[in-house]
């Protein structure tokens, strides 16, 4: 076993795994596309219904109220988890360790039966879910499978017609844009980090060697070459971008309408946006000129209502587009407003409140992080008609993990033939490896040794062995670069003899196998290392 950076013990093939893509550089199998897990879904406008919202009840278990009819309770406390209604339908989970993810209507009634270990909400009439160990589907709502796909790993809701899917393939989850019928819609760059989903039309990317943000279109062809910092979805013909770490904002040409000159921006609505001067938060419109003067603590967008939600004085209150205080400073937290309400919260307790700032649910129940955000981003996504949610990433099932063995084992055969034709490779870079652990072991060393053991503590040396063809399944011919402490004493619960090895059953214990090399190994050196070839276990 080893140790990582939390003082946590790791199993040789967690190392493995962490590892794997520096040690298989010289086999040029390095992984080139890396997958963004970021916020940002877009496409149609999403059908959420504010009126009936879910709410943890007394009992712990969630319900749903009515906010035209003051909070009355329309569907009973009876679920694990509940969520918004989004195209006539919400996902709920039944109460219980084991309990399932389904669909309700607004009688409360199971529109699709509860028999998913994981699930999305409804988008455009589709959404996808997990039968547990089968690959995700995409269904109905009817609850009919339309899609099945056995490499996926994670998805977002489809909008626009389209998903933004991740699929494993040779070691790599790769982006696709795919539609309901699972064809690709959009070709992908493996070489590019693919940040948020297409809006007008564009998507941003990020260059992995220059690591700098630019625009795609629909055909994945280049629109705005990669220059930025950080870059936007593209909302209303306009994108946010980070230069030399101040935020402006460019047209769908990459010309800029504001220059990068604030510390932060996030997009109103109707060519406004709150900028972030300093510590204090205002509004600009899209020529520049200042609306409402920096001046706030904190601020959330109007987003196509009168008021928007603002904190001075660590309490937040509402104000008008004149920036005049209409609900006086009050709440802990606030929401912008989704028609006539607006979420507000007082301690950990959540309520709602209308336009005038009467409570029409006062603050009672219980909130999450989760619950608000989900609050939040249906609002911001309305407004700027697009769906804001996060990529859900599904369990693990058979025909994965298949996959994924198949494509190490393959990885490690080839791994072990490069050794063996030239261990120095190998050697030099998980020396490398091996010298960080040591600086590691000292860094950790106030936090586990006493200052008596401290001489005995740093008492080790750096082994590097290659041994192959000792037989059998526990070994199969491994290639292996060694470093074992002296010392055996325990930081934690992690071993100081320790051992860094790559082979078929690495998922094995290891703590003692510096004890198994043969003899004529014991004390063996890079420069004799070819020696120890078809050595057998003694």
């Amino acid at each position: 076993m080893v140790a990582n950076g939390n003082g946590k013990c790791l199993t040789k093939t967690v190392w493995y795994k962490n590892n794997r893509r520096k040690c298989m550089k010289n086999l040029k199998l390095a992984l080139i596309a890396t997958v963004a897990i970021l916020c940002f879904a877009c496409g149609n406008k999403t059908d959420a219904d504010f009126s009936i919202v879910p709410v943890k009840g007394a009992n712990g278990e969630y319900q749903y109220i009515d906010l035209t009819q003051k909070g009355k309770i329309v569907i009973n406390p009876q679920f694990g988890e509940a969520h918004y209604f989004r195209d006539g339908l919400a996902l709920v989970k039944v109460s219980g360790e084991d309990g399932k993810w389904g669909y309700i209507n607004k009688d409360g009634k199971f529109a699709i039966a509860p028999t998913y270990s994981m699930a999305q909400h409804f988008s455009e009439g589709v959404a996808w879910v997990q039968i547990e160990d089968q690959p995700p589907m995409l269904i109905d709502k009817n609850g009919k499978m339309l899609l099945q796909i056995d490499s996926i790993t994670q998805t977002k809701l489809f909008a626009g017609g389209i998903s933004m899917i991740s699929v494993y393939s040779q070691g790599q989850e790769l982006v696709k844009f795919i539609d309901k019928n699972g064809g690709n819609v959009i070709v992908t760059i493996e070489s590019e980090t693919i940040d948020q989903f297409l809006n007008d039309s564009l998507y941003a990317f990020k260059n992995n060697e220059t690591e700098k943000w630019g625009f795609r279109n629909i055909k994945g062809e280049m629109v705005i070459s990669p220059q930025f910092d950080g870059a936007n979805t593209f909302v209303d013909g306009m994108a946010i971008v980070k230069i030399k770490g101040k935020w402006g904002v460019i047209d769908r040409k990459g010309n800029f309408i504001i220059n990068p000159q604030y510390d932060g921006l996030t997009y109103d609505i109707n060519g406004l946006f709150i900028a972030q001067v300093g510590k204090k938060y205002g509004w600009v419109n899209k020529k520049n000129e200042i609306v409402i003067n920096p001046q706030y603590d904190d601020a959330m967008g109007f987003y196509g209502k009168k008021l928007a939600p603002i904190k001075m004085s660590n309490k937040w209150a509402y104000i008008d587009k004149e920036g005049q205080i209409a609900i006086n400073p009050q709440f802990d937290e606030a929401f912008a407003f989704s028609g006539d309400y607006a979420m507000i919260k007082s301690g950990n307790k959540i309520g709602f409140i209308n336009q005038k700032g009467e409570f029409i649910v006062p603050p009672l129940y219980e909130s999450t992080s989760e619950y608000t955000n989900e609050y939040r981003n249906l609002v911001i996504g309305r407004s700027h008609n697009f769906l804001i949610d996060s990529k859900t990433k599904f369990l693990s099932y058979e025909k994965l993990e298949n996959k994924k063995k198949s494509y190490e084992e393959m990885v490690l055969m080839e791994l072990i033939a490069a050794i063996e034709k030239d261990p120095t490779p190998a050697i030099a870079e998980l020396e490398e490896s091996a010298k960080k652990w040591q600086d590691m072991v000292k860094e950790w060393q106030p936090y586990y040794i006493s200052e008596k053991t401290e001489s005995q503590f740093f008492s080790f040396e750096s082994k590097y062995e290659y041994y192959s063809g000792c037989g059998g399944d526990a070994c199969g011919g491994v290639g292996v670069v060694t470093w074992k402490a002296i010392s055996k004493m325990k930081m934690g619960d992690c071993p100081i003899e320790s051992v860094w090895i790559m082979n078929k059953s690495s998922d094995e214990g290891g703590t003692e196998w510096g004890n198994k090399f043969p003899p004529k190994c014991k004390s063996i050196t890079p420069k004799i290392i070819a020696n120890c070839k078809g050595s057998e276990w003694n």
